[in-house]
């Protein structure tokens, strides 16, 4: 049966994550109150959880993830998954209007604008942290309106 232990809630933390291969992943690892990443990659455990940021979890051997970035979390958007609302349109929004809102974010949350304007660094981080999730969104929405359109899909975890 499982120990108390295995009972605490977890907090989810946003992430983006290199694999040996140089796959990169973007979605949340999960950790205990109090528990730091990297008391998390430290552990005994020789694989990870970490949900993908489409939705669905995955195990990752620890042996093979090459670098874990956590990425900073902005007021009110630490649970947007929704591709849709990271992008700030709707479902029913053009192809034209996704790219728009796309490039519109692109360009406004660009770290090298930011740095250029000689903000502080944590600005910097947190746009890039912004422009990972964006470009994410984007490419979820595109993957999933060509798979709708009858175009074949090649998933990153397909092998080749």
């Amino acid at each position: 049966m499982f120990q108390s232990d295995d009972k605490i809630d977890k907090i989810r933390i946003e992430a983006a994550v290199r694999l040996e291969d140089g796959t990169d992943l973007l979605g949340c690892l999960f950790v205990k109150p109090l528990q730091r990443v990297s008391d998390l990659l430290n552990d005994t455990r020789q694989f990870l959880p970490f949900q993908l940021s489409d939705g669905p979890i995955v195990h990752l051997h620890k042996s093979k993830i090459a670098k874990v970035t956590q990425l900073a979390q902005e007021p009110g958007q630490e649970d947007a998954f929704d591709p849709y609302d990271i992008l700030g349109v709707t479902p029913a929004a053009s192809d034209e209007k996704l790219k728009e809102a796309y490039h519109g974010l692109c360009s406004a949350y660009h770290p090298d604008k930011l740095q250029g304007l000689g903000l502080p660094s944590d600005f910097s981080e947190i746009a890039n942290s912004r422009l990972v999730r964006i470009i994410d969104a984007y490419r979820r929405i595109k993957d999933a309106r060509q798979g709708a359109n009858g175009k074949d899909r090649v998933s990153p975890f397909t092998p080749a």
